[in-house]
Protein backbone atom coordinates (compact mmCIF):
# COMPACT_ATOMS: atom_id res chain seq x y z
CA UNK A 1 0.00 0.00 0.00
CA UNK A 2 0.73 3.55 0.02
CA UNK A 3 1.64 3.54 3.60
CA UNK A 4 4.53 1.03 3.08
CA UNK A 5 5.66 3.16 -0.19
CA UNK A 6 5.93 6.08 2.00
CA UNK A 7 8.21 4.12 4.83
CA UNK A 8 10.13 2.32 2.53
CA UNK A 9 10.92 5.44 -0.30
CA UNK A 10 14.43 5.69 1.29
CA UNK A 11 15.26 2.29 -0.15
CA UNK A 12 15.56 3.78 -3.53
CA UNK A 13 18.27 6.04 -2.37
CA UNK A 14 21.98 5.27 -4.12
CA UNK A 15 20.30 2.63 -6.18
CA UNK A 16 21.17 2.32 -9.89
CA UNK A 17 19.54 4.09 -12.33
CA UNK A 18 19.28 1.16 -15.26
CA UNK A 19 18.29 1.02 -18.93
CA UNK A 20 15.38 -1.32 -19.42
CA UNK A 21 15.32 -3.00 -16.00
CA UNK A 22 18.34 -4.97 -17.69
CA UNK A 23 20.69 -6.22 -14.76
CA UNK A 24 23.75 -5.48 -17.14
CA UNK A 25 26.87 -3.93 -16.29
CA UNK A 26 26.53 -2.30 -19.84
CA UNK A 27 22.76 -0.93 -18.46
CA UNK A 28 23.97 0.83 -15.53
CA UNK A 29 23.71 4.49 -16.98
CA UNK A 30 23.77 6.07 -13.11
CA UNK A 31 22.03 6.37 -10.06
CA UNK A 32 19.48 7.62 -7.27
CA UNK A 33 20.41 10.15 -5.37
CA UNK A 34 17.72 10.97 -3.28
CA UNK A 35 14.25 10.46 -2.53
CA UNK A 36 11.04 11.38 -1.04
CA UNK A 37 7.47 10.73 -0.86
CA UNK A 38 5.34 13.11 -1.73
CA UNK A 39 2.03 13.14 0.12
CA UNK A 40 0.15 15.98 -1.71
CA UNK A 41 1.15 14.03 -5.41
CA UNK A 42 0.92 10.83 -3.65
CA UNK A 43 4.16 9.35 -5.57
CA UNK A 44 7.35 8.85 -4.98
CA UNK A 45 9.60 11.80 -6.06
CA UNK A 46 13.55 11.18 -6.83
CA UNK A 47 16.63 12.73 -8.06
CA UNK A 48 19.38 11.21 -10.17
CA UNK A 49 22.36 11.34 -11.80
CA UNK A 50 22.94 10.31 -15.18
CA UNK A 51 26.44 9.38 -16.53
CA UNK A 52 25.37 8.28 -19.92
CA UNK A 53 25.38 10.96 -22.63
CA UNK A 54 23.36 9.02 -24.92
CA UNK A 55 20.60 8.92 -22.59
CA UNK A 56 20.86 12.00 -21.33
CA UNK A 57 19.93 13.52 -25.18
CA UNK A 58 17.61 11.19 -25.26
CA UNK A 59 16.12 12.95 -21.76
CA UNK A 60 16.67 16.40 -23.17
CA UNK A 61 14.74 15.94 -26.81
CA UNK A 62 11.64 14.42 -25.01
CA UNK A 63 12.44 10.73 -26.77
CA UNK A 64 12.43 9.51 -22.94
CA UNK A 65 9.98 11.03 -20.16
CA UNK A 66 9.02 7.32 -18.36
CA UNK A 67 10.36 5.07 -15.71
CA UNK A 68 9.73 1.96 -13.77
CA UNK A 69 10.83 0.87 -10.51
CA UNK A 70 12.60 -2.37 -10.15
CA UNK A 71 11.02 -4.02 -6.70
CA UNK A 72 11.17 -6.64 -4.53
CA UNK A 73 7.99 -7.48 -1.87
CA UNK A 74 5.68 -9.95 0.28
CA UNK A 75 2.30 -10.14 -1.79
CA UNK A 76 -0.63 -10.28 0.40
CA UNK A 77 -4.28 -11.37 -0.41
CA UNK A 78 -6.99 -8.22 -0.53
CA UNK A 79 -9.24 -8.26 1.38
CA UNK A 80 -12.47 -9.99 -0.05
CA UNK A 81 -15.33 -7.84 -1.44
CA UNK A 82 -18.90 -7.30 0.35
CA UNK A 83 -20.19 -10.37 -1.33
CA UNK A 84 -17.40 -12.68 -0.53
CA UNK A 85 -15.71 -12.88 -3.56
CA UNK A 86 -11.89 -12.73 -3.20
CA UNK A 87 -10.33 -9.65 -5.60
CA UNK A 88 -8.03 -10.75 -8.20
CA UNK A 89 -5.35 -8.11 -7.20
CA UNK A 90 -2.92 -8.18 -4.23
CA UNK A 91 -1.23 -5.80 -1.53
CA UNK A 92 2.33 -5.21 -2.05
CA UNK A 93 3.71 -5.27 1.66
CA UNK A 94 7.68 -5.16 3.03
CA UNK A 95 8.62 -2.92 -0.41
CA UNK A 96 12.34 -2.64 -0.99
CA UNK A 97 13.35 -0.96 -4.10
CA UNK A 98 15.99 -2.43 -5.89
CA UNK A 99 16.52 -0.46 -8.93
CA UNK A 100 15.32 2.35 -11.11
CA UNK A 101 15.10 2.16 -14.88
CA UNK A 102 14.80 4.74 -17.85
CA UNK A 103 12.33 2.77 -20.26
CA UNK A 104 10.58 3.90 -23.12
CA UNK A 105 6.60 2.34 -22.50
CA UNK A 106 5.89 2.47 -18.49
CA UNK A 107 3.89 -0.14 -16.55
CA UNK A 108 2.18 3.07 -14.47
CA UNK A 109 1.82 6.20 -16.98
CA UNK A 110 2.07 8.59 -13.99
CA UNK A 111 5.96 7.11 -13.99
CA UNK A 112 7.32 9.94 -15.77
CA UNK A 113 10.29 13.00 -15.58
CA UNK A 114 10.78 15.59 -17.17
CA UNK A 115 12.56 18.88 -16.09
CA UNK A 116 9.62 20.54 -15.22
CA UNK A 117 9.50 18.14 -12.68
CA UNK A 118 13.24 18.16 -11.63
CA UNK A 119 12.56 21.97 -10.75
CA UNK A 120 9.19 20.87 -8.74
CA UNK A 121 11.50 18.29 -7.11
CA UNK A 122 14.11 21.13 -6.05
CA UNK A 123 11.02 23.39 -4.75
CA UNK A 124 9.76 20.69 -2.68
CA UNK A 125 12.76 19.36 -1.29
CA UNK A 126 13.61 23.26 0.08
CA UNK A 127 10.45 23.75 1.44
CA UNK A 128 10.80 20.31 3.16
CA UNK A 129 14.16 21.14 4.57
CA UNK A 130 12.56 24.95 5.37
CA UNK A 131 10.23 23.23 6.99
CA UNK A 132 12.07 20.99 9.33
CA UNK A 133 14.10 24.17 10.63
CA UNK A 134 10.86 25.72 11.12
CA UNK A 135 9.64 22.73 13.22
CA UNK A 136 12.88 22.70 15.43
CA UNK A 137 13.26 26.37 15.78
CA UNK A 138 9.48 26.57 16.94
CA UNK A 139 10.02 23.61 19.37
CA UNK A 140 13.36 25.24 20.86
CA UNK A 141 11.52 28.58 21.25
CA UNK A 142 9.12 26.70 23.25
CA UNK A 143 11.67 25.24 25.63
CA UNK A 144 13.07 28.56 25.99
CA UNK A 145 16.87 27.50 24.87
CA UNK A 146 19.63 29.58 23.29
CA UNK A 147 20.57 28.30 19.34
CA UNK A 148 23.37 26.79 20.94
CA UNK A 149 21.66 25.18 23.45
CA UNK A 150 19.37 23.76 21.41
CA UNK A 151 21.16 22.73 18.86
CA UNK A 152 23.86 20.73 20.85
CA UNK A 153 21.61 18.38 22.39
CA UNK A 154 21.97 14.57 20.57
CA UNK A 155 18.88 14.31 18.53
CA UNK A 156 17.23 10.98 18.00
CA UNK A 157 17.55 10.50 14.87
CA UNK A 158 20.75 12.08 14.66
CA UNK A 159 20.08 13.17 11.15
CA UNK A 160 17.58 16.28 12.69
CA UNK A 161 20.33 17.52 14.07
CA UNK A 162 21.91 18.38 10.80
CA UNK A 163 19.55 21.33 10.10
CA UNK A 164 20.30 24.34 10.65
CA UNK A 165 23.72 24.74 10.42
CA UNK A 166 24.91 27.84 12.73
CA UNK A 167 28.24 29.36 12.46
Amino acid sequence: GLGDVYKRQESLKNKPLLKDHENKVDSVIGKVTNSFYDREKRAVMFKAQIMDEKIKSMIRDGRLTNVSIGARAKLEDAPAEADGKQPEWKIARNIEFLELSVVPIPGDARANFSQALAESYERRMEELEEAKVTDMEAKRKQLGMSVSQFYAIPRDPPSASKLPIFD
